[in-house]
């Protein structure tokens, strides 16, 4: 049987990174404290001690979605390989996508910025210069939204051809999306047939959210299918909603 590769294997590097830093500067912590009866030594011990906490964190999300991608790879519903052509049509439904859903928490984020900056205007000097610094955290989000959207969709065009679909997560243009993570959850799934004549591939669009800060977060896939695997698609979304328990 091929070894199955390791997907993420960039965040565990950063993971061992960050843990490596942490037993540094942990052990000067000790060291000072111990030895030179440094007074700053307990802050060492404790920036350790958060990067630790934080390459745990890394190795504990990306392990959990590395089980999950080693399980589709033994138990997928689709495995094929996307003509350039349809590949090209796709990265730009999905590149939309991410625009869309950056552009709407942007507005929402700049908002607020502008609705401070505003009120602080009437409250004296000082107001004023909190309506100066919320200016230019408008334009720094801005700009970082704008950042983040063109590396996603730089992410897609470099992913590659291979699709795997499974009843817990997708293997999509070099990404893979999982919702049988702890709270998480397929919300929708749906197929879109192919229109042979008009040279239409057909289309699964699933729609999966997982737990966040304040809300759930959510992301939407259109993952394309060519018009030859129609048969195949239409049974892998059954038993796609059967698993995950979808009307």
């Amino acid at each position: 049987m091929e070894r199955i590769p390791i997907l993420h294997r960039r965040p565990f590097i950063v993971s061992g990174i960050f843990a490596l830093l942490a037993a540094g500067v942990i052990v000067l912590g000790i060291y000072r404290l111990n030895v030179l009866s440094d007074f700053d030594a307990p802050g060492y011990i404790l920036m350790g001690i958060l990067l630790l906490v934080t390459a745990l964190t890394i190795a504990v999300v990306y392990g959990l979605q590395e089980k999950q991608f080693r399980k589709a790879m033994r138990q997928p519903l689709m495995i094929y390989t996307l003509d350039p052509v349809w590949l090209k049509e796709i990265i730009a439904k999905n590149s939309a996508e991410i625009r869309g859903q950056n552009k709407v928490m942007l507005l929402v984020m700049v908002f607020f910025c502008a609705l401070m900056a505003i009120i602080f205007l009437f409250l004296g000097e000082d107001g004023r210069m909190v309506s100066l610094a919320m200016v230019g955290l408008a334009a720094f989000l801005a700009l970082a939204a704008w950042l983040i959207t063109q590396y996603r969709i730089s992410k897609l065009k470099k992913g590659g051809q291979h699709v795997l679909l499974s009843p817990d997560g997708v293997l999509f243009l070099g990404q893979f999306h999982t919702w049988a993570l702890p709270g998480g959850r397929l919300d929708q799934a749906a197929y879109d047939p192919p229109v042979p004549e008009r040279g239409q591939a057909g289309t699964i669009e699933l729609v999966y959210s997982l737990p966040g800060r304040f809300n759930r977060n959510r992301a939407v896939l259109h993952v394309l299918v060519p018009p030859e695997l129609d048969d195949q698609a239409r049974q892998s979304l059954i038993q796609l909603r059967l698993k995950n328990r979808l009307k």
